[in-house]
């Protein structure tokens, strides 16, 4: 099996728009998964090292659950960092894990290890790995151990970044949605302000990128009582500093 054929069987299904701090679902598509499952291998599928998938119904055979037809949730991987640029939602994600496929009638062994997706602010992800491709004898054939490109993607949802501290200490942000040159959608565990008054009257927002601040005045908010504070088209104050 070459490089060439490796890239073109290894076609993955990459989930648009997550991008979170402590995990990442993508995998292969079915065809492979089938192909893989279909051999020898003792077990065919195993994930390991960080990444998780479903244990196999079949325990004879054992390792991955190989869920023929379903085109994600078979592979999980642990992130171990990453780094975002808002609002384009530009980023990084390293991701910790080892999938092996297993397939001795067909003379190969291919573990798939740590793999890093790379987000553009222009919507597209890059996704690399490192590669270890074993040929079996007595097949002839090259390994391969290296790190390889396997795809490039386009996102066709918002970018999701879930933060878990901030410059100012732990953030009660839960994830923020960037859609890309549209808006920003925060989700937090509290309010900051305990709107606890019979109303708040006016609340101003300020979120802060780097050395960039931007904000919005909310003073005609559409609803306004204890607990609730809604409001539209805010616009920006004489001054945000």
């Amino acid at each position: 099996m070459s490089v060439v054929a490796l890239a073109t069987w290894v076609a993955l299904a990459l989930p648009a728009g997550t991008f979170a701090a402590d995990e990442m679902d993508w995998g292969f598509r079915s065809a492979f998964r089938s192909y893989v499952y279909a051999g020898t291998g003792a077990p065919p599928l195993r994930a390991n090292a960080g990444a998780t998938c479903s244990p196999n119904p079949d325990t004879q055979r054992g390792g991955c659950d190989p869920k023929i037809a379903t085109a994600d949730g078979v592979f999980g991987w642990t992130a171990t960092s990453s780094s975002d640029v808002l609002p384009s939602g530009a980023g990084t994600i390293d991701l910790q894990g080892t999938v092996t496929f297993s397939r001795p009638d067909h003379f190969f062994l291919l573990s798939l290890i740590d793999p890093t997706v790379t987000i553009e602010g222009d919507g597209d992800a890059l996704l690399n790995a490192r590669v270890v491709l074993t040929i079996i004898p007595p097949f002839a054939g090259e390994n391969v151990d290296e790190r390889l490109d396997l795809g490039e993607y386009t996102l066709t949802s918002p970018v999701q970044v879930s933060p878990t501290t901030a410059p100012g200490g732990t953030s009660v942000v839960k994830v923020a949605t960037v859609k890309r040159d549209k808006s920003l959608k925060v989700a937090a565990r509290a309010t900051i302000v305990t709107l606890d008054e019979a109303s708040q009257g006016a609340l101003e927002i300020v979120l802060t990128i780097g050395a960039d601040r931007y904000c919005a005045a909310c003073s005609a908010p559409r609803k306004d009582a204890a607990g609730l504070f809604a409001a539209k088209g805010c616009p920006a104050p004489a001054g945000c500093s």
